[in-house]
Order: C-alpha cells, then sequence, then structure tokens
C-alpha cells in the first residue's frame, strides 16, 4: 500500500510539479495544497485539522521560500500540531532551496526535519517517516483545541509526573485572551465555576508584552484550565496564582 504524503506549498507562486514527482517516484502517494490558498478561505488553517488526522498520512512536507514562514504561520503550524489526536504524529519536514534559511521554531517543534531541494530529500523521508518517532517536548500537559466555529484554545494542567496545580495563571505573549474556564481534561467545557478568578492581567517579561487571566481552582491530571486564543501569540506563560506563595515557577512555552 502506497504511503501518504500531503504536500504543503508556502510560495503562493509554487506549482510543486518537482516536489510532488520527487515523493512519488520514492513511492508517496502524494496530495498538495497550497497554504495560503487555505488560510484565506472560510475557516482558514483550523480547517487542515481533520486533514491530519488521517493515520494514513505519515508524512507533512512543507516547501516554499525562507520569507513565507512568518511567526504567524509558525504559530498556525504549532497549534495544528498541539491539536493532533492520533496515536502517531505525522513526520513533518520543509524542503529548501541553496542558500535557503531554516524556518526558527520553537523548542516544542523540534521534531521538524529540514532537507535540500537539490538533495536526494524523497529517499530520507520514506525512511525517517517509519524510522523517526515523533515526540514533543512539552513541560507539563498542553493541547490545542481549533475550530473555525469555536477559535483556538489552549488546554493546559499537570501532567502525570506533576504534582496538583493549587490555582494557576495562564498568560500569552504579544497576544490577546477572549475567555477562560477549568473543567476535564479533553473537552471545552460550556460552563464553568471558576474560584476567585482575574482575567485582563497585563505586564511585561523580557522583550514580549502579556495578557493573563488566574483562578483559585486545583488543577490535577483530569482537569485543566482552557484559554480562548484572540490572534496569534508568540508564547505561553503559565504561573501560580498572582499574590500567592507557590513552589510553582513561571514557565513560559515559545510558539515563534
Amino acid at each position: 500500500m502506497p504511503v501518504k504524503a500531503l504536500l504543503c506549498l508556502l510560495d503562493k507562486n509554487q506549482d510543486g510539479v518537482f516536489e510532488e514527482a520527487a515523493l512519488r517516484n520514492t513511492g508517496f502517494a502524494t496530495g498538495a495544497l497550497s497554504w495560503r490558498e487555505v488560510e484565506s478561505q472560510p475557516g482558514g488553517w483550523m480547517q487542515l485539522l481533520p486533514l491530519l488526522e488521517d493515520e494514513d498520512i505519515k508524512l507533512c512536507l512543507f516547501s516554499g521560500f525562507s520569507d513565507e514562514y512568518g511567526y504567524e504561520f509558525i504559530y498556525q503550524l504549532t497549534m495544528l500540531t498541539l491539536a493532533l489526536r492520533r496515536p502517531k504524529l505525522p513526520l513533518m519536514a520543509f524542503v529548501l532551496d541553496n542558500g535557503g534559511v531554516a524556518p526558527d521554531f520553537p523548542p516544542i517543534m523540534q521534531h521538524i526535519m529540514f532537507l535540500n531541494r537539490q538533495s536526494a530529500f524523497a529517499p530520507k523521508l520514506m525512511a525517517a517517516a517509519f524510522k523517526r518517532n515523533v515526540e514533543l517536548l512539552k513541560p507539563f500537559h498542553i493541547a490545542a483545541h481549533v475550530d473555525s466555529l469555536i477559535g483556538a484554545w489552549l488546554e493546559i494542567g499537570p501532567d502525570d509526573s506533576s504534582d496538583n496545580w493549587p490555582g494557576f495563571m495562564a498568560g500569552v505573549l504579544d497576544g490577546g485572551i477572549s475567555a477562560f474556564a477549568v473543567g476535564p481534561r479533553g473537552v471545552i467545557p460550556k460552563k464553568a465555576k471558576l474560584i476567585y478568578p482575574v482575567f485582563g492581567i497585563k505586564g511585561n517579561w523580557n522583550e514580549y508584552s502579556f495578557t493573563a487571566c488566574a483562578a483559585k481552582n486545583t488543577l490535577d491530571v483530569h482537569t485543566s484550565c482552557y484559554i480562548q486564543i484572540e490572534d496569534a501569540m508568540k508564547g505561553l506563560l503559565v504561573g501560580a496564582y498572582p499574590d500567592e506563595a507557590s513552589a510553582m515557577e513561571a514557565r513560559i512555552i515559545a510558539f515563534c
């Protein structure tokens, strides 16, 4: 059975004929799409999630010039990756022209491969699609929920190896939060009972401004905080409830 691959073209003037032929000649059953065209349609980039959830797709290959990789694209791809629920994540890779600068992805996305367009990239990808185990480097439980109807949400909480969080603060760097809630892990709650909630906290973290929310709800391995993201943001800030002594240190997860 052919191995399925998805070819995403980032350069709006690109036809992808060369990349698609290289993948097909190596044994990939390849479908191609223009990221920019998808992004401009109703639902935008979020509508790619059901496609990426197909467990038969073993490779997602991006091709385009380096100036197409802005922080908004990196945010979108990071959110899509965090939203995947399939047991095994697809291999993600970029093919670059000679002299092309690789996008600077955050640590959570360091599983991405970068290959030269002028090299024999397709056989390398075929081998990696079966041998490479894709894992995300996450310091605590973090998942995304993206849908054109409900928007983009992040779900955060302690992982299986961590203590409970006796209250929390969650914020975004250079972005905004529309709403937040607490509820059972895995599903955005329709209603939530927040304990001493605080919304609209403002501050600065190094060179970034942040907006945050907080509550004294205890989070454990069965309970998460959910925050709705307004626009592309540059990072996630997680810490203890404000003005409360806690052993929980503030942590940053970069998104670009």
